[in-house]
């Protein structure tokens, strides 16, 4: 589901966040749709109203699609390992769910899977950009120290339908700071601030021409994330992640 047209019918066909069916306190189970922390442009900085892990002083901590690799996640009610593989930012395949792992090779047993859990889990969950082995998955399994030093506690708890939670975002935070999905409309929100201030300053009956705006960097250069190497920016459609829901 990869046209225009597909993507904004998966967008559209969502309950509004704030709506009584769609809030997870009214649920007794919630659905993830993974993301991570990454270096993001300063139009793109979050920190004034989502809590951050911690604050870098080179470029501004943000959100941003998932490398592809794999996602591990252990659910704190069954107990069980549970392995995504990830390709173009979205989970791919579910490749194990258990409390134990076995055998190194494991292979899809279920494509674009739903990563849907019990809002009484706390969850731990790492990503890796090599397959872990047996032996490292249940090093975490069986282990509480290593668990929670290789991977990060998500509690479902306390999620919220409008404030979303600790390292949890609404469907509207993520449309608003997810990279890959904002950069393009805050660029346009920009330009038309731009364009507003220009008419502004203009005397009534002036005629406005068309605006150059000159830089000292070649055009290439003034690419969003350009210093991104290598380069994992994409633009992306909400509804590339609705369309799992």
């Amino acid at each position: 589901m990869t046209s225009p047209a597909n993507l904004a019918a998966a967008a559209a066909s969502k309950s509004p966040i704030g709506s009584l069916g769609a809030c997870p306190l009214r649920q007794t189970h919630v659905q993830l749709l993974p993301l991570r922390y990454g270096l993001v442009e300063k139009p793109l900085d979050p920190s004034a109203e989502l809590k951050l892990p911690y604050a870098l002083t080179t470029r501004p901590l943000g959100i941003r699609m998932l490398r592809d690799g794999w996602l591990y996640v252990i659910d704190s009610v069954t107990g069980h390992l549970h392995e995504y593989q990830v390709l173009n930012g979205l989970v791919s395949a579910l490749l194990h769910k258990g409390a134990k792992v076995d055998s190194d090779q494991r292979t899809p047993i279920e494509e674009r899977p739903a990563l849907v859990f019990s809002r009484r889990s706390t969850l731990h969950v790492t990503f890796a950009e090599v397959q872990w082995t047996a032996a490292k998955c249940t090093q975490v399994l069986d282990n509480r120290e290593e668990r929670e030093h290789f991977m990060q506690a998500v509690d479902l708890g306390p999620v919220h339908c409008q404030t979303g939670g600790e390292h949890l975002l609404t469907v509207a935070q993520g449309k608003q700071w997810l990279a890959e999905i904002a950069t393009d409309p805050v660029l346009q929100a920009q330009a038309a601030q731009d364009r507003a201030e220009q008419e502004a300053e203009s005397p009534p009956d002036a005629v406005l021409l068309p605006t150059v705006h000159v830089s000292d960097a070649p055009a290439h250069e003034r690419e969003p994330y350009l210093w991104e190497q290598p380069r994992r920016f994409r633009e992306a459609h909400i509804g590339e992640f609705l369309g799992r829901v």
